[in-house]
């Protein structure tokens, strides 16, 4: 009997064949058929790990999902071993959804089609409504978490704020994903600095120990993973 892991490396390997299709071909590219000479397998392989195409986009968008969250994480660790600011690990997540390297572009063009068909399949819908939900409830913490470290005015509505730095983002992220100009950190910085630095007003009273403000920095967004690695 074939391992698990079998299993899943042959399910990404179908998913990663029809992300790139969609981001380098579009939608018309991934029909069943096409996705399967391109990972060089049989269209009957794909339909034992994958009902039909919808089931294959739900699958690419809930693993990029979790992959971002997973550099989310990663990168928030990070953050809190080097002491930055609620601020500036927030706009550092927000970049994992911008489409500013290629993995992040196939993303985005992952996340346009998921968006574009989910008004005709529930199914779809709701796995969009789920991870937006997601998205919001962990800015949302970010910012209650601010709020009671000093970064965030106390009188401000967690999800309002939540949902002013997805939206912006995301907007931001269509923008960048269709222009086909490219992407300068400075494009990042000046669009979503301002509006975190309008949520993110004060300093963090959790580092006292260096009185300096921190602030919104905005080079750890603008960044690749693979280039923070270097």
């Amino acid at each position: 009997m074939p391992r698990s892991s079998d299993h899943e490396e042959r399910r990404t390997l179908i998913a990663t064949a029809f992300q790139r299709l969609l981001a380098e071909e579009g939608p018309t590219a991934t029909s069943l058929a096409r996705v399967a000479r391109e990972a060089q397998v049989s269209v009957g392989s794909i339909q034992h790990y994958f009902a039909d195409r919808q089931a294959l986009l739900h699958f690419s968008y809930t693993s990029n999902a979790e992959a971002v969250v997973q550099r989310v994480q990663v990168r928030v660790e990070q953050g809190e071993r080097d002491r930055e600011s609620i601020a500036t690990m927030t706009l550092a997540g927000l970049g994992q959804l911008l489409p500013l390297d290629q993995m992040r572009r196939t993303e985005m063009a992952v996340h346009r089609q998921l968006l574009a068909e989910a008004p005709f399949n529930p199914d779809l819908a709701k796995v969009a409504q789920n991870v937006s939900h997601a998205l919001l409830e962990r800015l949302a913490l970010g910012i209650a978490n601010g709020k009671k470290c000093g970064e965030v005015d106390s009188s401000t509505d967690p999800d309002a704020a939540a949902t002013t730095l997805l939206a912006t983002t995301q907007g931001l992220g269509l923008v960048l994903d269709t222009s086909g100009r490219i992407v300068r950190p400075e494009d990042v910085s000046d669009v979503l600095q301002p509006v975190a630095a309008n949520i993110f007003s004060g300093p963090c009273r959790h580092h006292d120990a260096d009185p300096t403000p921190r602030g919104v920095q905005p080079t750890p967004l603008a960044k690749s993973a693979d280039e923070r690695d270097t």
